[in-house]
């Protein structure tokens, strides 16, 4: 009971908060983006410390494209709950979205600490290392990625190009 343990301790406020929560999500999912902020809004005004409401606003100013605001409310998320793999992918993409990749591909690093068996976060990470043209960095993703999974041809063809573009062709062709 969140209410009671953060001292609300107000039932009508724990039944207004549910309520408006559950009025936004229902907004948000019916593309009410508008009514969707203004339940989410009146959730702050109860509860301000509330991770999932910052994670749910930040969602829709992501959508909304306002990626500075998206990035604030991810950022409180997160350090509310910094578990919680959602709010750090949320994390993670607003990051992309503007551009700081090195910061979105640490918060990708940090999840997979976390969540070593999420192979498709390796994939992201790497990725988007190879967009900014860390190749090195690129290459120590699929490293780890390999140490998880074993080595398989998708990421030997990956490391071969990311070798091939740091022109060191000897360790290219010990991975073909």
């Amino acid at each position: 009971d969140f209410c009671l343990s953060r001292g609300l301790g107000d039932v009508y406020k724990r039944q207004d908060f549910d309520y408006s929560f559950m009025e936004g999500v229902k907004y948000k999912i019916t593309g009410d983006f508008q009514q969707a902020v203004a339940y989410f809004d009146r959730c702050l005004q109860i509860y301000p410390g509330s991770p999932v409401v910052k994670y749910e606003l930040g969602n829709l100013l992501m959508m909304s494209e306002d990626y500075n605001g998206a990035l604030q409310l991810a950022r409180e998320a997160v350090t509310a709950n910094p578990s919680n793999m959602w709010y750090k992918l949320l994390l993670a993409h607003v990051l992309q979205k503007k551009s700081m990749i090195e910061e979105a591909c640490n918060v990708y690093a940090d999840i997979i600490a976390k969540y070593p068996d999420k192979e498709e976060f390796y994939l992201l990470e790497a990725n988007l290392y190879t967009s900014v043209e860390k190749w090195e960095k690129a290459i120590d993703v699929y490293d780890r990625y390999e140490k998880q999974y074993g080595i398989t041809e998708p990421a030997s063809i990956e490391k071969i190009k990311l070798y091939t573009k740091l022109n060191d062709l000897k360790l290219s062709l010990i991975h073909i």
